[in-house]
C-alpha cells in the first residue's frame, strides 16, 4: 500500500501471503477484511490449484466498506501474485479519498 507523498511512498503495511493456504485458513488480519470486500464478486474462490481466468466484476468500493479509517488522499494498492514461485501477474489499483463535509 502507498500514500501520494510527493510521489507514492510506502503507507501502513506491506505483506505477502499465500493464496493456496489462504483460502484454506484465512490468518492474515489486513487480507482477511480485504477478502471479505472483494469475496462477492471475485471468480477466485476454491482453494488450488486454480485452473482459469481470475477476475474481480462490478466492485462498488466505498469508504464505508473498506471498514478501516483511511485519511484524506490518494493511494495506490499494488498486488503481484506468483504462480509455482514464479511472478504472473502485477496489477495497481489507484484510488483517491476525500472526505466529503
Amino acid at each position: 500500500m502507498f500514500k501520494k507523498a510527493n510521489g507514492f511512498k510506502p503507507w501502513l503495511f506491506n505483506t505477502t501471503i499465500d493464496a493456496c493456504r489462504f483460502l484454506k485458513k484465512p490468518y492474515d488480519p489486513f487480507i482477511i477484511i480485504v477478502y471479505k470486500i472483494v469475496r462477492n464478486y471475485i471468480s477466485f474462490k476454491h482453494p488450488c490449484p486454480y485452473v482459469g481466468h481470475v477476475s474481480v466484476d462490478g466492485l462498488p468500493l466505498t469508504y464505508e466498506s473498506l471498514q478501516l479509517p483511511f485519511p484524506d488522499g490518494e493511494f495506490l494498492f499494488s498486488k503481484t501474485y506468483y504462480f509455482h514461485k514464479r511472478k504472473a501477474i502485477f496489477a495497481k489499483t489507484y484510488f483517491s479519498i476525500k472526505e466529503d463535509l
